[in-house]
């Protein structure tokens, strides 16, 4: 009697705000005690306005969430602190589509309140129909056809019946912007989806949790797989088990996919919310997956903070499933939830930490949190037409000495071509970088490489790429490079020979030059090793001298009036240790 009574409570206290995210926003609701009951409300879409509602014809590609984007779509109803501040953080890097219910002057009024100026990056979408401001669950999906080739928009059923304009406004969106929609409304292909829980990798693999399962009753995992191998391209499905306390099974909620090789997970302390649940999913990623270079993922832990009382959702009370790991993507920009400084410092530290040289802002989002949502789950991602894209393998630590450099290799793409990719590289605390240009060498595969040079024996090398299309398009990987950058540590084994940095004290010369060059060397000792020239890619072009070196000063020559003008490496190293010079040739 006294459960039914606090449910009968709980239910009457959310129905007061339907546009919460609360009973209808939800695919459980909460009993006492920390019992839960499904409730999927599986429903037809009469009032759909299918674009195409079979599979597309060509091979398709999920966006991930890291790409370039064009645009962030919200539907403006509630939380309007909240919304004004992701407008003002988000029109710097991208268009911001705004759905009004009515007139765009009541939207401008609020951001005017708020002192959020809009200019034409912000396009408010007037009488549109929609009944929440969760658009991450309904908004449509950014794909592409062929890699790079073409847009589209993929849209799931929304199982809300209480909010059947959520679930048609995907159409209204598509012809709006002029995008292609594909909808899994029919037949065959008929499936219930939210986009709260689901993530890409940008390749071929998706993560979801087993909610997905759930709400398809009437389907096999295997057929689910299906319908999502042929409109997202996903070829690899990940579900994790649903956690107890989020309220709504989405993994947004506690878990962000970063790059194609790096995941960000929420972490509880030990005995509190959904640790033990997300802990155990950790477990079965590392045991039963790879990344799409076929390693294992590495991992990243931040915290799930309490609520302002000190309660974990699992505590009497129930405390917000406050989650840090909800935030969003914008180009060069990421915003992340906050809620409480003494909390937030730490998050915001690991986020800064994680992605160097993005600009990293925090928003105040206590007012959603209580509806089980955050800024993720009010904003959706709308891909660029034409993307550039970049895709590759971080290079590794290093603790081997490799003569020709630690090789790079990456997918290059855009619809009308490439012109360049160009690498760019440092040592740690370096002002500037030097950078090579990147051989193509499989045009089939759009793959290019190219060489770091192994000009560090001990310290932290970082770099980026470039690339530039022949239309003129360029971008950087990661996209806020130089700011940003990947790097790797060179820790070489210790040397059975001590270089001097005053090996090439006095420097080659002349240089520049065209003909004839002079290379002094000063050894301390004897050793056995090899003096060798090299291009601006990494490129072994000439064995200066190879074997022993007497100790004190040796003169070697090279004659360069056959290169083309650049800038080359001359690099001397025995069984670890490296030094170089450049010299540049006019």
């Amino acid at each position: 009697m006294i459960k039914n009574t606090l449910f009968i409570a709980f239910i009457c206290i959310f129905c007061l705000d339907t546009s919460a995210q609360s009973i209808f926003d939800t695919d459980v609701v909460r009993h006492d005690g920390g019992a839960y009951q499904e409730n999927f409300a599986l429903i037809d879409s009469p009032s759909k306005r299918a674009t195409i509602t079979t599979p597309p014809g060509s091979p398709v590609r999920p966006m991930a969430e890291w790409e370039e984007i064009e645009a962030i779509i919200i539907s403006w109803t509630k939380y309007d602190e909240t919304l004004a501040e992701i407008v003002r953080h988000a029109q710097s890097e991208c268009k911001v589509y705004i759905n009004c219910e009515a007139s765009a002057k009541e939207v401008q009024d609020r951001l005017d309140l708020f002192n959020v100026p809009y200019g034409d990056n912000v396009i408010f979408l007037e009488n549109q129909k929609f009944n929440s401001v969760w658009i991450r669950d309904y908004g449509p999906n950014s794909a592409y056809l062929n890699d790079v080739d073409s847009l589209i928009f993929v849209d799931w059923v929304y199982n809300r019946e209480l909010r059947p304009d959520d679930d048609i406004l995907p159409a209204q969106i598509a012809d709006q912007i002029s995008v292609p929609l594909f909808e899994t409304v029919e037949g065959e292909f008929y499936l219930t989806a939210t986009g709260g829980n689901f993530m890409s990798d940008g390749i071929s693999k998706g993560f979801s949790s087993k909610l997905i399962v759930n709400e398809n009753a009437d389907k096999t995992e295997a057929e689910i797989n299906t319908i999502m191998k042929d409109f997202m391209g996903v070829e690899s499905y990940v579900k994790f088990d649903t956690l107890v306390y989020d309220g709504i099974h989405h993994i947004d909620m506690h878990m962000k996919l970063l790059d194609e090789e790096r995941i960000i997970f929420g972490q509880y302390p030990e005995g509190k919310g959904d640790h033990d649940i997300i802990e155990a999913n950790i477990e079965y990623l590392l045991a039963t997956q790879k990344n799409a270079y076929g390693e294992p993922y590495e991992i990243i832990r931040i915290p799930m903070p309490p609520d302002f009382n000190g309660a974990y959702p699992s505590d009497p009370g129930m405390g917000d499933f406050r989650t840090y790991t909800n935030a969003l993507f914008i180009n060069k920009t990421i915003l992340v939830p906050t809620y409480q400084e003494k909390h937030d410092t730490t998050a915001l530290r690991i986020w800064r930490e994680t992605m160097p040289g993005y600009n990293i802002v925090g928003i105040d989002c206590n007012s959603l949190i209580g509806a089980y949502g955050a800024i993720h789950c009010v904003t959706k991602e709308v891909g660029v037409r034409h993307p550039l894209r970049i895709v590759f393998q971080k290079i590794k630590d290093q603790e081997e000495s490799i003569a020709s450099g630690y090789p790079l290799q990456a997918i290059v793409q855009h619809r009308t071509g490439i012109q360049e990719v160009t690498l760019h590289y440092r040592e740690a605390g370096d002002e500037d970088y030097d950078q090579l240009r990147m051989q193509l060498i499989d045009p089939q595969d759009d793959l290019y490489e190219g060489f770091i040079p192994n000009f560090v024996s001990q310290g932290t090398i970082e770099y980026y790429l470039t690339a530039k299309a022949l239309n003129g398009k360029t971008i950087s990987r990661p996209q806020p490079a130089p700011l940003a950058y990947y790097d790797f540590e060179v820790n070489l084994k210790t040397a059975t020979t001590d270089l001097s940095p005053a090996v090439f004290n006095r420097g080659a010369f002349p240089n520049p030059a065209n003909g004839l060059v002079c290379i002094p060397i000063e050894l301390p000792k004897s050793v056995n090793g090899q003096l060798a020239l090299y291009d601006v890619h990494g490129k072994l072009l000439s064995i200066i001298h190879e074997g022993p070196i007497a100790s004190g000063s040796s003169k070697f020559f090279i004659n360069v009036s056959t290169y083309p003008s650049g800038i080359y490496t001359i690099r001397l190293m025995d069984t670890q240790s490296v030094f170089t010079q450049k010299l540049i040739v006019d």
